[in-house]
């Protein structure tokens, strides 16, 4: 059960690449969620949270766009350097 599961996370990572898959009902006060789930439908981008959960005050939420991207490529760089560095 989904919806049960997500209810007992202090922090929820998505990346399932299901639009809106995660619900308001499916999540507790107070949790940080990581949105790197990124499908599109009929308006574009969208990610794994729906767009309601989105306007929750009492939550800590990633940006829609570009939320996890600039540290993908961050982390992507410093393995390049550290890998760079042990062979020269």
């Amino acid at each position: 059960n989904l919806a049960e599961v997500t209810k007992n996370a202090d922090v929820l990572i998505c990346a399932t690449g299901s639009p809106s898959l995660i619900k308001k009902d499916m999540i507790k006060p107070n949790v940080v969620i990581v949105d790197a789930g990124v499908a599109t439908d009929k308006n574009g981008l969208i990610g794994d949270v729906a767009p309601e959960v989105r306007e929750m005050p009492n939550i800590t939420i990633t940006p829609e766009k570009g939320g996890v991207g600039p540290l993908t490529v961050a982390a992507l760089f410093e393995n390049v350097i550290r890998s760079a560095t042990k062979s020269a």
